[in-house]
């Protein structure tokens, strides 16, 4: 057994506003940090027809074992920190080392079966915690991680859990992700629950695709606006500007985001421009401006 650097007690006290639900999509969240594409979510049930396990499987990069002291020590910190703001980017998601410890607030005991890549060789190993010692982790029982030829990625099983429903569950995903998985939808992002998968043009107003052709410009753009017909929760409504590569280079927020107006929307601009422009300088010599173009 390894330990965390702060006492059970510590760490409740720091996650006490974290709501179960929430928890479950911060392990969704964890999947695509980890360059996932796909994140299944399987919720098993006994004999009584109630949830007594959640499984969310990922077909990301894995845990790599030599990291795992990094990942699962230190308490409030994260090497995410250093990776792009979050404010103008939506991964990585988590950024402070704590959402894998906030399984205590809908289930007893949380398990990683996790299979990474390492100098062309695949291998397995698992992690385990317990709500009751949330300061401490089984690193595969002191064993050192073996070669395997199963697919690289991390399942995550929680058992003993407080009542939670279905509908619930996929009506949270569905709310938390909605806007994520249209901004990559050209990089084929999904979710399931029980081998369906979330759903959400009933959330669509209206999605327009502008013609940009007779404006003349000197870059090539695809520009696309939704109109959503609820909040996007804790994201504003955004322009996303995204490469030749259909991944998110930057995003910032549009005028038009008071909660009285209710005009929920996100614009997702593409173009090949924005593969070398550099967001967090636009005063760069040689750099024509965002409005310029």
């Amino acid at each position: 057994m390894k330990n965390i650097l702060i006492t059970p007690e510590g760490i409740k006290k720091n996650l006490k506003n974290v709501k179960p639900l929430d928890a479950i999509c911060e392990y969704i969240w964890n999947g695509f940090d980890a360059g996932a594409s796909h994140v299944r979510v399987y919720l098993h049930t006994n004999e009584m027809g109630l949830i007594n396990m959640v499984s969310i499987i990922d077909d990301g990069t894995g845990i790599v074992y030599d990291e795992l002291p990094h990942k699962f020590q230190p308490f409030n910190e994260s090497k995410k920190a250093d990776l792009p703001s979050r404010l103008n980017h939506s991964l990585p998601h988590g950024r402070k080392g704590i959402g894998r410890l906030t399984f205590f607030s809908f289930a007893q005991i949380a398990r990683w079966d996790t299979v990474y890549e390492k100098n062309e060789k695949k291998y397995k190993y698992y992690i385990g915690m317990n709500k009751d010692s949330l300061n401490e982790y089984d690193d595969n029982g002191g064993l050192k991680p073996t070669e395997t030829k199963d697919s690289v990625g991390t399942k995550v099983t929680f058992t003993q859990l407080i009542a939670l429903s279905k509908e619930e569950i996929i009506e949270e995903i569905r709310n938390e992700f909605f806007w994520f998985l249209e901004l990559n939808e050209s990089n084929k992002y999904e979710i399931s629950v029980d081998d369906q998968l979330i759903s959400y043009e009933d959330i669509v107003i209206n999605r327009t695709e502008l013609d940009l052709v007779q404006l003349k410009l000197n870059h090539e753009y695809e520009v696309k606006f939704v109109q959503w017909s609820k909040s996007l929760g804790k994201e504003y409504s955004k322009f996303y500007f995204i490469g030749s590569d259909n991944k998110e280079c930057y995003k910032e927020a549009t005028k038009l985001n008071k909660k009285s107006d209710e005009f929920f929307h996100s614009i997702f601009i593409k173009s090949s421009y924005f593969d070398e422009f550099n967001f967090d300088n636009t005063q760069i010599e040689g750099q024509i401006g965002l409005l310029s173009v």
